[in-house]
């Protein structure tokens, strides 16, 4: 149903674009994942966050996880997750935004944005 609208879909990551391909190929997405180098565009938009220094610590020592080093930068930031619905007129027609990382508009949602 998506496919017969026409619609694009991509992501866009502060993740190197190695570490994006990796994702890519391990979920088997059939979409890109687009570089925001520095978290550039995601700043633009005021939906950037960071890391206290406790939190840092966390995702270093106890998930192995390297923001910095995955991002190809010292920043410590992340994008706050988000979609855009863009029409094909360049209208933006929807947007969600949530700060918690674990909040993600559902993809039923974003195909009946696309399909209205």
């Amino acid at each position: 149903m998506f496919r017969k609208s026409n619609a694009k879909l991509f992501a866009i990551s502060p993740q190197l674009p190695d570490q994006s391909r990796k994702v890519v190929e391990k979920l088997k997405l059939n979409f890109e994942i687009l570089f925001d180098q520095g978290n550039q565009l995601a700043r633009q938009l005021d939906l950037v966050h960071g890391f206290p220094d406790d939190l840092k610590d966390v995702y270093l020592n106890a998930f192995g996880i390297d923001v910095a080093a995955s991002n190809g930068d010292d920043t410590w930031t992340l994008a706050m997750p988000s979609r855009f619905v863009i029409d094909k007129d360049h209208r933006i027609k929807a947007v969600d935004v949530n700060a918690s990382y674990i909040v993600r508009p559902e993809p039923e949602e974003t195909l009946n944005v696309v399909m209205n």
